[in-house]
C-alpha cells in the first residue's frame, strides 16, 4: 500500500513539473513571437518615420538652396542663366526624387493631405 501512495505521490509531482515545464515552454514562445513583432515595429518606426523625416529636412534645405540661387542671380547680374538653370534643375530633380521616396512610406490620411498640397504648390512655383 505504501507503495503504491508513493507512486501516486511520484505521479502528482511529476505532472506538476511537466505542467510547469509546458507553461514555461509556452511563454518562451510567445515571448519570442512579442519579440518579433517589437523587432518589426521599430523597423516600422525607423522606416516610415525616421526616414522619411530626415527626407522632409532634406526637402526644405533644398528649397532654400534653390531660393538663395535665385536672389543670388537677382541681387548679383553677373550670374549665367543657363547656369542658373541647370542649377534649378537638378535642385528640382533631386526635390522630386526626395518626394518620391516620401510617397512610398506608409503615411496617414493627414501625411497624404499635406503631401498633395505641397506637390500642388511646388507644381506651381
Amino acid at each position: 500500500m505504501k507503495f503504491a501512495h508513493s507512486i501516486k505521490q511520484k505521479t502528482r509531482v511529476a505532472l506538476l513539473l511537466f505542467s510547469i515545464m509546458v507553461c514555461i515552454i509556452l511563454v518562451r514562445i510567445l515571448e519570442d513571437k512579442n519579440v518579433k513583432e517589437l523587432g518589426k515595429s521599430f523597423t516600422s518606426l525607423y522606416n516610415d518615420r525616421l526616414i522619411p523625416a530626415t527626407d522632409l529636412f532634406f526637402i526644405a534645405e533644398k528649397l532654400y538652396a534653390k531660393r538663395y540661387a535665385l536672389e543670388m542671380h537677382v541681387n548679383v547680374s553677373t550670374a549665367d542663366k543657363n547656369k542658373l538653370k541647370y542649377t534649378l534643375a537638378n535642385y528640382d530633380k533631386s526635390i522630386d526624387s526626395l518626394l518620391g521616396k516620401y510617397e512610398k512610406t506608409y503615411l496617414v490620411s493627414n501625411e497624404k493631405d499635406y503631401l498633395a498640397d505641397l506637390k500642388n504648390k511646388l507644381a506651381s512655383t
